[in-house]
């Protein structure tokens, strides 16, 4: 634009910027003066940001984290990962069809469990479930705490169809070349299984990878 544009956000509305290639984020309240049931936000659902005391409170974390979009699956929600730190010790799991993630460049999810995925989509690894389509993930950056050492897959899929990943930072995107302390074994992985596709029509944009 050749002209500056300021956003306002209006009665019952919140606007949240993700930063310059993020998402903007914009939450509303209901006509009739009620909250919107569209959305469910992770912190609503019990999810924790900012720095865990421990493991067992990153472990439960996760939990929460994959009740939350279990939650929003069921009730046909899209799920808000609002700005902030969020460390886990286990994988997120998305093994859902039709499912949403909103989030933004500054959700960032830290995993401190080395040998798992940040986010896992699709049925487990090696497995013959039914492919998932309709997912789209946009918004998060992928981290692992590993001060140097070697995490696990940032991104998994396994039998992922037509289905969309956008706005995505993965290990320390912003740091030096030689100073990293995020290391995924892979960026984004894509699991073979015998007689499927590990992927099939999906689309990828806006992803920075170290």
């Amino acid at each position: 634009l050749t002209n500056e544009r300021v956003l306002t956000a209006g009665t019952g509305i919140s606007l949240v910027d993700g930063g310059a290639g993020g998402s903007l984020l914009i939450s509303a309240t209901g006509g009739g003066g009620g909250t919107s049931t569209a959305f469910l936000s992770v912190v609503d659902a019990g999810v924790t940001r900012g720095v865990m005391p421990n493991d067992a409170a990153r472990v439960t974390n996760t939990l929460n984290f994959n009740t939350a979009i279990t939650t929003a699956v069921s009730q046909g929600k899209i799920l808000v990962v609002p700005p902030g730190r969020y460390e886990i010790k286990g994988a997120i799991i998305i093994n859902n069809d039709s499912f949403r993630w909103l989030g933004t460049l500054n959700s960032e999810l830290v995993q401190y469990q080395l040998d798992a995925p940040v986010i896992h989509c699709g049925p487990p690894l090696g497995s013959a479930l039914t492919a998932r389509g309709g997912i789209c993930l946009d918004g998060a950056s992928l981290r692992y705490n590993g001060n140097a050492t070697v995490g696990g897959n940032a991104l998994e899929l396994s039998q992922v169809w037509i289905s969309t990943f956008r706005n995505l930072n993965i290990g320390d995107v912003d740091s030096p070349y030689l100073s990293v302390s995020s290391r995924p074994y892979s960026g984004i992985h894509f699991e073979p299984t015998v007689g499927t596709l590990p992927i099939f029509s999906c689309r990828f944009e806006h992803i920075r990878i170290k």
